[in-house]
């Protein structure tokens, strides 16, 4: 029979796969064109590496300097998607405040958020291996 922490962890893992899914199945369907899919293709294969080689929060704060600029978004580029992948994943409304959590984290707190968006970024990269374009 299994714990309640064990049935805990799977909704947890099950709500992951759910939302990457919707969000790679979005960017398949996505009118930006066969440019925007290899681009995200190729960040979301790398993201759970650089996180762990780089850290999240130095990760993070590069790809919302990429996807943002003077606070107003760059729909069309990769890391904007992603950066609001995460926030969705974190039901946050702004990913500002993802950017601004990082610093006032204590190291235990910092390292489960690690973990989870690491977790969540390897079932968009397992979906999109196989949903999006790469050439």
């Amino acid at each position: 029979m299994e714990t309640k922490q064990e049935i805990k962890a799977k909704n947890y893992e099950k709500e992951r796969a759910m939302l990457a899914w919707k969000k790679v199945d979005e960017w398949s369907k996505s009118k930006k064109g066969d440019d925007f899919q290899k681009d995200i293709r190729s960040l979301i294969r790398s993201a759970p590496s650089k996180i762990i080689s780089n850290g999240l929060g130095p990760t993070i704060a590069f790809w919302y300097s990429k996807g943002f600029e003077g606070g107003k978004s760059k729909d069309n580029k990769a890391e904007f998607h992603i950066i609001m992948s995460i926030s969705e994943y974190l039901n946050e409304n702004n990913p500002e405040n993802i950017v601004r959590k990082f610093p006032k984290m204590d190291p235990s707190e910092y390292k489960r958020l690690t973990r989870d968006i690491v977790a969540f970024l390897n079932w968009l990269k397992r979906y999109g291996e196989g949903k999006l374009k790469s050439k």
